[in-house]
């Protein structure tokens, strides 16, 4: 009898030959016999052999399956016993009778079956159900995945893609004024609370974006996920909802200096308990991601779920209905901290059937496999997560491909105490506490560039769990791996005030809004003060909001505050050159989604800096700042300033400026601190108010409030004594109407306006029509020299930040065009060249913009030394506005992709450009306002 059992064997793809490991005799192997080998069907074996070199069985045709290692095989007798025993059968036609039964046998029972020939003699035959044990024995469940093929698929995800993110963002609903896209797969539901959407489905007839398919796939560390039914149940909508936490309401602390978080009983005593380190959180900024992690199915945790993802609330997994996990505890299926209604939808392994198990392990997307060599199932799981900021800032790192960092900098971070501020790993726990401070780098995630990534070391894409014991329940060979997504800019519960609370919604108790309410708001404590507050309002169920953009403080909107900030859905796929210039169209045209950090006109301290006052004691410099250089001010920001001894603020705006003074002129013409007795030419100390930037950003359209008043005025008004959001233009001409231009492109006619006399009553508020073209106000509004007016309109965030001089990605074929625009308008590049010079661009005649090639271009180790272009040959500026060039550079930084901009701002004299059609390489941005500045946002990632 014919008979071959081996434990360890190779094969290999594309090869017909497999290398038995374990030296099992090949001697009774015949030609045309059947090797089986895993879970994949029968091949016909020509012959077998042993050499010097080892055990070989040699196939008819070449290995068409995935490369195997180290896995068991059998072989079938097909042309040996039971052909022997065939042939017995036709030359004994006498016995066919006697045989009949044995042939019957053989193919329904178990153990062995005897043939007679001619003879008399017996031959002995294994049954078909026999032989099949004994392959099931050796190779049990034939119809699983095996782990070695799941890992090979893995391996050529690996290969096909640049990097973890999205291999499609699926599409989204686009039906204003609730569902509004973000980018391609996302948008908001504003009638919905604290949630977003992600993809769409064939159920949807508004859908819009520019994916394949409706429906997003995530690629992470070589695992695809097809992301469908996440915590909905409607799967012919198919639109999947990220949840965030609900708003703050006044009751949380965080103390920056311990990086402990404590929720109080009301907010009265969390204010009191304020220190210079611990504050009431009011304005956090939430982030959202996927965790990826291996899991054993056991007995103890037997639940499987569709494509992996333990929030799936399908009704079934092909075709096998599911049912509600109640083995594990709800925090395991927690969005966010304190979240009860994820529960996930799943079928349990244990006490399914057969036939059930094969319906759900045959579709690859539900990652599961066997491993023969534990003997168990697996599945690859993603969970929902996102994490609320614990302070009033940033997320101090969650961009996953900075590297050459310490240890101790590498990782997701909330704040700047990286012992305490760092998110935990959850994956198959049920740890509750994920959500908390960790005071160990053991439990967290770090960068996959750091050495204690180990084994977890993929791609600088996606943050990887620390490779180290303490963290071997947290998954199966410590596999586990976190993709951030985006952050979001939250509102909070209490009165909106411009001053006290920027970020709340709420209204005054009487109904009324913070500027004309008979309650009492002297403080930030005022506004979460629950006798000062009416009750639901700035909700969504409510309707009713004190905010002057409306916004209520459990929605979640596309941009702004309380909206969408970074979205870093990035694709797995390379980009092309032709994405990458697509990109760069999107920039030049105003679609591209701006990000900056928001500004607050307020007081600030700065050491060691003095005022030297000009002879004409209205131009004077300030000495010994690097407010400048580190982009806190800009040439032609305001600013106040006190000197000591005198008893007023005065106006002034920067003309220029380098890292360690700038020069500025006073805006009131009429009044000189000569007159407060300061002799020309002296040095002295003083008080300041100046925009600052907080470490709170907001993205796209935004809503931003001007000033205009004497800084004496201002400082009579509560709503501005402490300071506001936005930025101060000057004082008032006393001719009644006011029209100074505003500080930022106004991108909506309609504006708003509050009003207040010199003694800081509220004289009026209302509406008021802008000028978008002229970018200044066009009603009739009366504002004299002792009126203060706050004007509030919608603009958009800053599409570039300042950059060095960096290596151009591909050299000379990262190069793009100089483009040169004076137009106000965004699809002819008025965003970015507000970004680039930070000038308003004015000009409304009908040749704005043109691209011009470059004449000619050194580099030195493929950085830019020097470039230059054609003559710009566009006619002059109407509305005296300026013009700014800037040429686009590809840069690659770690895998990602950027865009950077050397750009100047061309003069012209009244007749003609003063250009010399050279290209600036300045780092960051100089005085002459010439320099280098890179996007916001990548781009993407490129292929390795």
């Amino acid at each position: 009898m014919t008979w071959f059992n081996s434990t360890n064997s190779n094969a290999t793809n594309g090869s017909n030959i497999i290398k038995i490991n374990d030296n099992q005799s090949v001697a009774n192997i015949r030609p045309s016999d059947a090797l089986v080998l895993g879970s994949f069907v029968p091949v016909e074996i020509s012959k077998a052999y042993v050499t010097h070199r080892g055990t070989f069985i040699e196939l008819i045709k070449p290995w068409p399956n995935a490369t195997q290692s180290q896995v068991p095989c059998v072989v079938l007798p097909t042309s040996g016993d039971f052909n022997t025993a065939v042939s017995a059968l036709n030359n004994a036609s006498k016995m066919v009778n006697d045989n009949y039964k044995s042939m019957l046998d053989w193919q329904t029972k178990l153990g062995s079956v005897q043939f007679s020939d001619l003879d008399g003699n017996t031959q002995t035959v294994k049954t078909l159900r026999q032989m099949q044990n004994e392959i099931d024995a050796v190779n049990p469940y034939p119809w699983a995945m095996r782990k070695v093929e799941f890992e090979a698929r893995r391996q050529q995800n690996l290969e096909k893609y640049a990097a973890s993110g999205f291999v499609n963002f699926g599409n989204h609903r686009n039906a204003a004024p609730n569902y509004l896209p973000i980018n391609d797969g996302l948008f908001t539901e504003l009638t919905a609370k604290n949630v977003l959407n992600l993809g769409s489905g064939s159920g949807n007839t508004k859908v819009s974006g520019n994916s394949q398919a409706d429906i997003p796939i995530l690629n992470i560390a070589g695992v695809i996920t097809k992301i469908t039914a996440l915590s909905v149940s409607d799967t012919g909508y198919q639109a999947n909802r990220i949840k965030l936490s609900h708003a703050e309401d006044g009751t949380r602390t965080y103390d920056s200096a311990s990086g402990i978080p404590v929720i109080h009983n009301s907010p009265a005593i969390a204010f009191a308990s304020e220190t210079d380190t611990n504050k009431v959180v009011t304005a956090p900024v939430d982030i959202w991601g996927f965790e990826l992690y291996l899991r054993a199915i056991t007995d103890d945790d037997p639940f499987v779920y569709a494509n992996g993802l333990i929030q799936s609330r399908a009704a079934d997994i092909n075709g096998v209905a599911t049912t509600e996990d109640n083995i594990r505890p709800t925090s395991y299926f927690a969005w966010y901290e304190g979240d009860t209604t994820s529960l996930g939808r799943g079928v349990n392994w244990q006490t399914a059937s057969e036939a059930q198990r094969i319906e759900i392990a045959s579709d690859p997307q539900n990652n599961i496999y066997f491993d023969d060599a534990t003997g168990m199932f697996y599945q690859w799981c993603v969970r929902g997560r996102s994490l609320s900021g614990k302070g009033n800032w940033d997320w101090s790192e969650i961009d996953s491909n900075d590297v050459g960092l310490t240890f101790t900098e590498l990782g997701l971070i909330f704040g700047t105490n990286s012992n305490t501020d760092r998110v935990k790993v959850q994956g198959a726990t049920n740890d509750d506490s994920a959500f908390n401070s960790v005071q160990t780098y053991n439990q967290v995630y770090i960068t996959s560039s750091s050495d204690e990534a180990g084994r977890n070391a993929h791609d600088h894409s996606v943050f990887v769990m620390r490779d180290a014991p303490e963290n071997s329940d947290k998954a199966h060979d410590q596999q586990c791996f976190f993709l951030v997504c985006g952050t979001v800019s939250r509102l909070n519960t209490g009165i909106y005030h411009p001053s006290y609370n920027a970020f709340g919604a709420a209204l005054a108790k009487d109904g009324k809004a913070y500027q004309n309410t008979s309650v009492s708001l002297t403080n930030r404590a005022d506004c979460f003060n629950p006798d000062n507050i009416l009750a639901n309002s700035g909700s969504i169920e409510s309707g009713k909001s004190g905010r002057k953009d409306g916004r209520f403080y459990d929605a979640i909107y596309a941009s702004g505050q309380g909206g969408v900030c970074r979205d870093m859905r990035y694709s797995a796929s390379a980009l092309s050159i032709e994405d990458i210039k697509n990109k760069d169209l999107d920039v030049k045209s105003g679609v591209y989604r701006g990000v900056e950090r928001l500004r607050k006109f307020a007081p600030k301290e700065l050491n060691n800096t003095v005022y030297f006052y000009s002879a004409d004691r209205q131009n004077f410099v300030l000495y010994g700042s690097n407010i400048l250089a580190s982009n806190e001010l800009s040439v032609g920001d305001v600013f106040w300033t006190k000197p000591n001894g005198t008893n007023k603020f005065y106006a002034a705006k920067i003309t220029s400026g380098h890292p360690t003074y700038i020069t500025a002129n006073l805006l009131d013409t009429q009044t000189h601190p000569v007159d407060d007795g300061i002799a020309a030419g002296s040095a002295i100390s003083a008080e300041y108010w100046m925009p600052q930037y907080l470490n709170i950003s907001v993205a796209d359209e935004y809503q931003h409030a001007d000033v205009i008043g004497s800084t004496q005025d201002i400082l009579r008004c509560d709503e501005l004594k402490s300071g506001w959001l936005g930025a101060y233009l000057g004082i008032p001409t006393g001719s009644g109407d006011m029209n100074i231009p505003f500080s930022k492109p106004v991108i909506d006619s309609a504006g708003s306006y509050v009003q207040y006399d010199n003694t800081g009553k509220l004289t009026g508020y209302g509406n008021i029509e802008i000028d978008v073209i002229k970018n200044i106000n066009v009603s009739t509004l009366s504002n004299t020299a002792n009126t203060v007016s706050i004007c509030s309109y919608k603009t958009k965030a800053k599409l570039t930040k300042p950059a060095s001089n960096p290596v151009i990605h591909g050299g000379k074929y990262g190069l793009g065009h100089v483009f040169v625009s004076k137009s106000y308008k965004a699809s002819h590049g008025a965003l970015l060249g507000y970004s680039l010079i930070n000038k308003v661009m004015t000009c409304d005649d009908n040749v704005t913009h043109k691209e011009y090639g470059l004449s000619s271009y050194t580099m030195t180790d493929k950085k830019l030394d020097s470039a230059t272009h054609p003559p710009i040959d566009l006619t002059l500026p109407t509305n005296n506005g300026p013009a700014f060039k800037a040429l686009s550079c590809v840069v690659e930084h770690n895998g990602q992709v950027l865009i950077n901009y050397c750009f100047a701002e061309p003069q012209h004299n009244g007749t003609s450009w003063e250009d010399s059609g050279q290209v600036s390489i300045v780092d960051g941005q100089s005085t002459a306002l010439v320099g280098i500045a890179k996007l916001v946002e990548p781009l993407g990632w490129l292929k390795k």
